[in-house]
């Protein structure tokens, strides 16, 4: 089984818990808490998660480098993403009323 991944909004935090029961935070590069909703496995082998506040979606790799991709509506706040049959992520903007993709 392999190790878990999961947001923590209140931390600024992408956390990860292993097999063994033992916790790893990695924290977000953003000086305002960009506060992560939502993480999702990507076909690239990285996990990709939302910034709400950051207004961004995150990318870590399993070792923990992350990097961050702007949504270029204005003030979305995505919320929840998740990877599509098709190889696309696709997020929801929640303030904008919309989904948004990112093309790997």
């Amino acid at each position: 089984m392999p190790n878990a991944r999961f947001t923590d909004a209140g931390a600024a935090q992408i956390g990860k818990v292993t097999t063994a029961g033992s916790f790893a935070g990695y924290n977000l590069m953003d000086a305002v808490p960009p506060f992560p909703w939502g993480i999702t496995a990507g076909p690239d082998g990285a996990l990709w998660f939302a910034e709400n506040a950051g207004n961004d979606i995150g990318r870590i790799t399993t070792s923990g480098t992350m990097s961050e991709l702007p949504i270029p509506t204005s003030g979305a706040s995505p919320l929840d993403i998740t990877t599509g049959s098709d190889g696309n992520l696709w997020f929801t903007e929640n303030s904008a009323g919309q989904l948004g993709t990112v093309t790997l």
